[in-house]
């Protein structure tokens, strides 16, 4: 998968992770290029083990962190998926 589709899949408005919305996040991420490069700014994307697929530090909570806030757990098919994308480099396309 691409960045972009990994986004609308599982990081929009009215997805399950839902990183959109304005009362988690001090600022918008209304699309995919913005918020990759809000997220490679803030280190959390880009290369092959990207802190944002990395079980140990991921703040997504269907690797076992606190986002988003109503903890959207089992999503072993968006858990697969953001893994294949960061071991195909993680990369904005």
């Amino acid at each position: 998968m691409t960045w972009s589709e990994i986004f609308n899949s599982y990081l929009a408005a009215g997805t399950i992770g839902n990183c959109t919305d304005a009362s988690c996040h001090n600022y918008p991420t209304p699309r995919a290029l913005y918020a990759y490069l809000q997220d490679q700014g803030q280190l959390g994307v880009g290369g092959s083990n990207p802190p944002l697929t990395n079980s140990s530090v991921s703040c997504l909570s269907w690797y076992g962190g606190d986002m988003p806030l109503d903890g959207a757990q089992g999503a072993p098919q968006a858990v697969m998926q953001l893994n294949a994308w960061a071991a195909a480099g993680a990369q904005d396309n």
